[in-house]
């Protein structure tokens, strides 16, 4: 039966496993000369042609894939090797699928392992387990089992296989993965450590193994070579252990970007002292040593520069190839998996430049431009790679295990184990040294250098795969045979420097960082732990309270389950505040948790008083510097929500978040409006100079020339005034250009220098085309003045081709007859120059096209702009996000006003700028506008569709379909126009609340607005004044200040009467407030409806353009318009209770801050108006119930709600008593599932905006 071979890519480990460990031969020493070369003595017993192919098996034995083992020298450094082939029947072994239930074990066992460690909480790094677990696999796979080397085979793959399959995934996991702000702020820190550092510890290391490995005998490139394999670090369990500790995430970056470019030149070196001691066993000559270390240099710039760049053009064709995929994780994933292992291979086999660094760099450019990766796949996609990097280092760390046992602990002594200790002292002296040499300039740039840094990276450089791999690639060399102290030792050396590494410095690295005090939690952690620790206590009483009152479980041990929630504070020694017993007996008893003691208070010894302590000078700087961070970090999650709901663009995310970054590292600055400046203040730049210079270039084609008087040039005025003459000889020089590229390539090609094949044609035709040029400047020339002709700055133009085209005829006449007369190679020269010139006639082709290329230099100018308002949105929006919640992250009260009075500060800014640019600018800011509302709505959508999904509504199909159109529409929405023609202000009037689709009362108000302007600085409504109307913002900005007095805190607090100031983000109205407002804005609704004065100052803080609605006229309207089921009374209570609701429904954790889910409510709100409706009985399908103005009372509890207010749900029967200092309104929100339009007539109520049937 013909032997079935596998594929050549499966020949290494089946081969492996049918031969077995190759034989030392036992031939005597008399049998071989000295000086005779190596030989490897091959015993094969062949098989007939058609059994097997012996040239493809003599091909894979003089690759040297054939396992060698070290046994009895024939000579010195002789060795020899015997290969023999079993039989034909043993080749069907099923050694892939044994290789494969070895991967998978692996894996199985990988992730028992890290079960069991976390279970356990042991102290132990996982792949120092895992190594471990591979050198007792390996070992009594070798010594005690022998059958288990089929199982083991796959670690006995080829070194560059196993580079090629992990390297690339790991390396890129990891950039892929890492800070990139602060890898650039320490990149020249890493660079440092990584090139000048790694080359001093190459050398140090090299130094000690000559001078003191006596018994190995390595010459000086020899011990080069070992120090360039055992300086690589791979500190993966020390990057584990610092990110699981929560230390510092410069030194964690450091560490970790240290060495993923230490690999590049660890390989790098390695690759360069190879070449040269290859050479040298072949018998080349090496060349003087200022040669070959010129070839060296030159080999390692060419390298460690090439790499790169490769990497980075690399990441930015898959970062545009990305671009056109949207919220498609297989894809996006594909892409990344498939650009790693390219770019790596490409570098290494096609371009021979560093492939590490190449991936290096191809991980930090797509981290860079993360933004690229679509919303809903950046978690799966990150997610993928960190299983992958899990995954890769399970494999790999066992492997390591399993070579380390199976093959480098042959051959070796008492003094290898000796010179092993050497080794490991070594290293760590060399890596100090290198550390303390640069330590000067560490310390000075980046984020600097501590001491305690230093000893972290001293103790943190632990060696892995990429050294072993390296070694084991020595130990297989077949160059490198005849020396047997050389590969073996290499191997050894570098697997015990690895196992030492791992489980010594591995398992240290936990109590040194907390030696050195790196460990330690700050103050504005434990603050934060602190906080989080009273949220969740009191929200586990609210549960309790709650599920107490359940019928099902209402008999619980509630004791019990009181003890079993607790949860204790890991940043203290004390528990939490728990429930008392007496606080669990009866659901009618109210549970108070204690207030926990303040950590800056004394407590009296005598009167038991707590005295709060005022923080020192130190600590408040440390309090002010832990709460600046929190909040830039609360900007940076709201920058990046709402690219993620698609209000934010990509680039203007990455300028938003590049901005944050460096501000954390900007000790004691936060955020500020001016930091955009470049991007929101037109200040010039490159595309509005050129646009300038096209305006003035370009041709007013509207214009025409004067009417000559004299009669004999009408005829030539006619001809010019006519579109056509323009085209036409545009067109000739369309046509003129075939002739002179044609004569160009024909003079390039032809053997005589003076003229073509077609030399005589193409004189003939630049001839006529000169006289055709010509005609035309004259016909200009008589038909238009001189002056207005040459106004046109593109007569200048035409007369210098016309000039240049007289100069090449003269030039070409004389220059041919000098040629005839044998001479004048001048002229020659000169008649070559003047053919290149002719092509310059094609300039006249840009007049045509400069109003496209215009129209695209607007384009870019207007995109510009267009992410200078988003930015400046962006801003605005999320500053407001994080002033909702910066007293709750910010416990001490005098850094919570610092930081709060800053924000606030630069969000008024923020709007300043936007006012700017939409005042001059009003087309990008609406279609700015513009996209965010279709993507607003577009998300709504989305909402909706993923709620029918979770319902059961639709089947799998139908969301299949319906979401690809979504995403669909959102793709388009990315190419919308960055300027939109703007709309008459009229517009503003007609979508007003209570005007829309009510055609007579728009056109009443219409005819009745006024346009008024107002300067900067000039007081629209002065506090105390009466109300005169209502007035919409056109264009500017207007700035509300409102100032609480001691009448209009009691009003609101006693009757529920609301100031009349249109703020509402202090729902107290106790303290003083000052807000900004653009265009779009309304407001003095509320002070027509209840005739009040203002309880603000309103000042135009820009030039500021407004319609005026006058009182009277409002009063006049509401009289006509009383239908109780659509009044415009109502409608306007409407409007201005949607503003009040709008804060109050912020706080409702149901609601999850989402300001587009309120505004949606609120469209199914409705305000009862008339006297019927003092008892209101709340209906089942009715959502929220809001009190907006006055007091109203729960009939069942006589609870008391004064506005604003959200009456609890628990609440069936409301009573409106009289209020002596306002009305009383209520809004009501209908439930989402009800269908306004179908409820029963005798639930109808005045709605005050819409006739619906409740």
């Amino acid at each position: 039966m013909a032997l079935q071979l596998l594929p050549r890519r499966s020949w290494f480990p089946l081969l492996v496993v049918i031969l077995g460990v190759l034989a030392v031969g036992s031939a005597s020493e008399d049998e071989h000369d000295k000086k005779t070369p190596m030989k490897i003595k091959q015993t094969i017993k062949l098989f007939n042609d058609d059994e097997l192919d012996r040239l493809e098996f003599q091909e894979f034995c003089e690759l040297g894939l054939l396992e060698r083992q070290v046994g009895k020298a024939l000579h010195d450094d002789v060795m020899v090797s015997e290969c023999s082939v079993t039989a034909a029947g043993e080749f069907d072994i099923d050694i892939d699928g044994k290789m494969l239930f070895t991967l998978i074990a692996i894996i199985t066992y990988g992730a028992i392992i890290r079960a069991v460690i976390q279970h356990f909480d042991l102290q132990v790094p996982y792949t120092v387990v895992l190594m471990l677990s591979g050198l007792v696999v390996g070992s009594f796979s070798k010594k005690y089992c022998p059958e288990m080397n089929e199982y083991t085979a796959i670690a006995r793959v080829s070194a560059s296989l196993i580079l090629y399959t992990f390297l690339p995934l790991l390396i890129f996991e990891s950039a892929f993965s890492i800070p990139v702000h602060t890898f650039q702020r320490s990149s020249i820190q890493i660079i440092i450590v990584a090139f000048p550092g790694m080359v001093l510890c190459t050398f140090i290391t090299s130094f000690v193994c000559r001078h003191y490995f006596t018994t190995y005998k390595w010459d000086f490139m020899q011990a080069n070579l070992f120090g360039s394999i055992i300086s690589a670090t791979d500190p993966v369990a020390v990057v584990a252990i610092l990110r699981e500790l929560g230390v510092s995430e410069v030194l964690s970056v450091m560490i970790e970007g240290e060495s993923l470019l230490n690999d590049g030149v660890a390989i790098l070196l390695y690759e360069i002292f190879e070449e040269i001691l290859e050479e040298a066993a072949l018998g080349k000559t090496p060349g003087t040593l200022p040669a070959v270390f010129g070839h060296s240099v030159l080999k390692f710039v060419q390298i460690a520069i090439g790499g790169p760049a490769f990497g980075w053009a690399m990441g930015k064709i898959t970062i545009f190839f990305l671009s056109y995929v949207f919220n498609d994780a297989p894809v996006e994933i594909s892409v990344t998996i498939v650009t790693a292992y390219i770019t790596y291979w490409l570098s290494e086999d096609v371009l021979g430049v560093s492939g590490v660094m190449a991936v290096v760099l191809l991980g930090l450019t797509m981290r860079a431009e993360r933004t690229v990766i679509s919303p809903d796949s950046e978690e799966a996609v990150h997610h993928f790679w960190s299983i992958m990097g899990y995954l890769a280092n399970t494999v790999l760390f066992m492997l390591v295990g399993i070579v380390i046992a199976e093959t480098a602990v042959n051959d070796i002594d008492q003094n290898d184990f000796w010179n092993l200790i050497l080794l490991y002292i070594a290293i760590h002296v060399s890596r100090f040294v290198m550390l303390l040499v640069f330590y000067p300039i560490l310390a000075w740039i980046g984020y600097g250098m501590t001491w305690q840094n230093t000893i972290v990276m001293m103790w943190g450089g632990l060696r892995g795969a990429v050294g072993v791999c390296l070694a084991l690639d020595v130990y297989r060399n077949e160059h490198f045979c005849e020396n047997k102290l050389m590969g073996s030792k290499m191997l050894f050396q570098t697997a015990g420097i690895v196992f030492l590494t791992l489980v010594v410095n591995g398992t240290t690295t936990r109590p040194l960082l907390t030696a050195l005090r790196l460990t330690e939690v700050s103050v504005g952690r434990k603050e934060d732990m602190n906080n989080a620790i009273k949220r969740i206590v009191k929200l586990k009483n609210q549960a309790i309270r709650m599920f107490q009152l359940s019928p099902n479980m209402f008999d619980a041990d509630w004791t019990m389950v009181n003890g079993f929630c607790t949860v204790k504070n890991p940043y203290k020694a004390t528990k939490e505040p728990t429930l008392t017993t007496e606080d669990l007996e009866g659901i009618a008893v109210k549970i108070h948790s204690p207030e926990p003691a303040r950590e800056n208070a004394t407590v009296c010894g005598t009167c038991h008083t707590v005295v709060p302590n005022e923080p020192t000078s130190e600590e408040y700087y440390n309090l002010t510097e832990e709460a600046r961070l929190k909040v830039i970090r609360a900007m940076k999650v709201s920058y990046t929500h709402r690219n993620g709901i698609g209000l934010t663009s990509d680039a203007a995310l990455q300028i938003l978040m590049g901005n944050a970054e460096r501000k954390e590292d900007d000790v004691m600055q936060l955020v500020c409006c001016s930091d955009f400046d470049k991007y929101t203040k037109n200040r010039g730049g490159f595309y509005p100079w050129l646009n300038r210079q096209i305006s003035k270039l370009e041709k007013n084609e509207s214009s025409r020339p004067p009417k000559p008087t004299a009669k004999w040039r009408r005829p030539f005025w006619i001809i010019v005034c006519q579109d056509w003459f323009e085209q036409v000889f545009l067109a000739c020089v369309f046509l003129n250009l075939i002739p002179v590229i044609w004569e160009l390539v024909e003079a390039a090609a032809s053997t005589d220098e003076a003229c073509g094949e077609h030399h005589g044609i193409f004189v003939g035709l630049n001839i006529a085309f000169t006289a055709l040029f010509t005609v035309e400047i004259i016909i200009n020339i008589l038909g238009r003045r001189l002056q207005d002709y040459f106004c046109d700055p593109w007569t200048y133009l035409d007369i210098i081709v016309l000039l240049l085209a007289y100069g090449d005829c003269i030039f070409n006449l004389v220059g041919e007859c000098k040629i005839v007369k044998g001479g004048a190679s001048e002229y020659l020269q000169i008649v070559k120059v003047l053919r290149l010139l002719r092509v310059s006639r094609g300039l006249r082709l840009l007049r045509p096209i400069l109003p496209q290329f215009q129209t695209s230099v607007s384009r870019k100018i207007n995109e510009q702009l267009f992410m200078g308002f988003d930015i400046a949105r962006g801003f605005v929006h999320s500053s407001e996000e994080v002033l909702k919640f910066v007293s709750q992250m910010i416990e001490n009260k005098r850094v919570c006003k610092e930081i709060r009075d800053h924000m606030e500060r630069e969000r008024a800014e923020g709007l300043k700028v936007m006012a700017v640019l939409q005042q001059k600018y009003p087309g990008i800011a609406i279609a700015l506008k513009t996209r965010h509302a279709c993507r607003a709505v577009i998300n709504v959508m989305c909402d909706t569709l993923n709620d029918a999904k979770d319902e059961g509504l639709l089947d799998d199909t139908e969301i299949d379909v319906l979401t690809r159109i979504m995403e669909l529409k959102i793709k388009r929405l990315w190419h919308s126009p960055a300027s939109i023609e703007t709309t008459a202000s009229q517009v503003l009037l007609a979508n007003l609340l209570w005007v829309e689709h009510n055609e007579e009362l728009y056109d009443t108000i219409l005819n009745a607005a006024e346009l008024k302007s107002y300067g900067f600085g000039q007081h629209i409504c002065h506090f105390g004044d009466p109300t005169s109307g209502i007035y919409v913002v056109v264009a500017g900005m207007i700035k509300v200040v409102y100032m609480p007095t001691p009448a209009l805190i009691e009003a609101r607090n006693q009757y529920g009467k609301i100031p009349n100031s249109e703020l509402y983000m202090d729902l107290t109205f106790s303290q003083p407030e000052t807000d900004y407002f653009s265009s779009g804005f309304v407001f003095g609704e509320y002070g027509v409806l209840r005739d009040d004065p203002w309880a603000s100052d309103i000042i135009a803080e820009t030039s500021l353009l407004v319609y005026h609605i006058p009182k009277e006229v409002i009063i006049q309207a509401i009289e006509r318009y009383e239908d109780p089921y659509d009044s415009l009374e109502g409608q306007l209570w409407r409007s201005v209770g949607m503003r009040r609701a709008t804060g109050l429904l912020e706080q409702l954790p149901r609601y999850q801050n989402n300001l587009d889910k309120i505004q949606i409510v609120l469209q199914r709100s409705t305000i009862p108006i008339n006297d019927s409706h003092n008892v209101f009985e709340i209906p089942d399908y009715v959502s929220e119930v809001v009190v907006i103005e006055g007091y109203a009372t729960n009939q069942d509890t006589n609870d008391t709600y004064i506005a604003p207010f959200i009456v609890p749900r628990s609440c069936t029967k409301l009573i409106q008593l009289d209020n002596p200092a306002t009305v009383n309104r209520i809004l009501i929100i209908a439930d989402e599932d009800v269908d306004l339009s179908t409820t029963g007539n005798e639930d109808r109520i005045s709605l005050g905006g819409k006739n619906v049937n409740w």
